[in-house]
């Protein structure tokens, strides 16, 4: 077992080859590959039923981050202690982590015990400890003084206009924010490693070209592309993270090309150059595994903006959703507001905290392994 999360994990050990880790990825995603293929076009396989393509994308993405993110930290814990050290001393810093690591746990945990289901007999019921007109409210539960009808705690943060609990959707909207971030940050993560490593290490005409495609990459918003892409093919979430996860990379891959031109200049890579180490030996165990931090960093500052596209397409009803999304529930809130304020200011509440977490986190993160830039 020891081995397994050591050096044969990570192919640190040129005489081990690849390592594990590689093996392991390419068997798995080809097994969730021949899953998904057989319950889409064969039959529906035992727990697999209702699971939708997006779902597959999940589940693959986050073997992805388990493969190369959970399992080195289990065989390295020390790996996350300067991000604990740096936090425990900053409570904001310290507040944006655990928050973030709440909005994870909630966004995978949630969804298994709870169900969507709407009561046509709690229509409005107002959040606990608030008062709205009893008037507004249909049956209502709580008590009602001097014409005002009281939240209870069997919906402590109310329900909606057909009856549907705000927590519960709440918790859904974590698991779908989670979803889109997750397989987006899973498909830009190897292309920005790639194109960065090989710009970076190569240079001159190779670094040139690829430059320029990130250059125009970026020029071109992933939400335009979206826009056009759902116009000629259709409005759906597979759409919408191929998008995102395929044109959205281009800021990462120049972080991780300018750290790959550093990295190169350094003495410990001319010294194996010296020795005779090929590329491949070089990239796998000098370059590549000093590159996790930036890119770390720079997937997690770019989250926020990518939950915000999500909450802004799902309000616009630019994408096929369920009514979990925190940006369709801002939307089915706007038609009672100000009266039922709260279907509104849940979702909101949390999408703002969240953003704020993850740029919080992203620039601790920023001090952490790359001091330098900070200041």
């Amino acid at each position: 077992m020891s081995d397994l999360l050591s050096g044969r994990w990570t192919g640190s050990d040129s005489a081990n080859g690849l390592g594990l880790r590689p093996i392991v990825v390419i068997v798995g995603l080809v097994s969730f590959a021949a899953l998904a293929w057989y319950s889409f076009f064969v039959e529906s396989l035992p727990y697999l039923d209702g699971l939708r393509r997006i779902d597959f994308l999940f589940i693959a993405a986050l073997f992805l981050f388990a493969v190369y993110g959970v399992i080195p930290l289990l065989a390295e814990p020390s790996r996350a202690k300067p991000v604990w050290d740096y936090a425990k001393g900053r409570p904001l810093v310290l507040f944006s982590l655990l928050w973030v690591v709440g909005f994870v746990v909630t966004g995978l945990v949630a969804p298994l015990f709870i169900e969507r289901s709407f009561d046509l007999a709690a229509t409005h019921q107002p959040p606990a400890f608030t008062t709205i007109p009893s008037t507004f409210s249909n049956d209502c539960l709580g008590t009602i003084a001097n014409g005002r009808c009281s939240g209870t705690l069997v919906h402590p943060l109310g329900t909606t206009s057909i009856g549907r609990d705000v927590l519960t959707l709440a918790l859904f909207g974590t698991r779908e924010a989670l979803t889109f971030a997750t397989i987006v940050a899973a498909l830009l993560v190897p292309i920005a490693t790639f194109v960065g490593v090989l710009a970076g290490y190569t240079g001159g005409w190779m670094d040139e070209v690829l430059m320029r495609i990130v250059d125009i990459q970026q020029t071109l918003p992933a939400f335009v592309i979206y826009l056009i892409a759902s116009f000629l093919y259709g409005e759906s979430q597979f759409l919408l993270v191929a998008v995102f996860g395929l044109t959205s990379w281009g800021s990462v891959a120049r972080i991780v090309r300018n750290e790959t031109v550093h990295l190169r200049a350094s003495e410990f890579v001319s010294a194996a150059v010296v020795v005779g180490a090929g590329t491949p030996h070089i990239l796998r165990n000098h370059i590549l595994p000093k590159l996790s931090g930036s890119i770390v960093t720079a997937v997690t500052r770019q989250i926020p903006m990518l939950l915000l596209v999500e909450a802004a397409l799902s309000y616009m009803d630019l994408t096929v959703v369920t009514t979990g999304s925190w940006g369709v529930t801002i939307r089915t809130g706007m038609n009672y507001f100000p009266r039922a304020w709260w279907v509104s200011a849940v979702p909101v509440v949390a999408l703002c905290i969240t953003v704020v977490a993850f740029s919080v986190l992203g620039d601790a993160l920023r001090h952490v392994f790359d001091p330098k830039m900070s200041d």
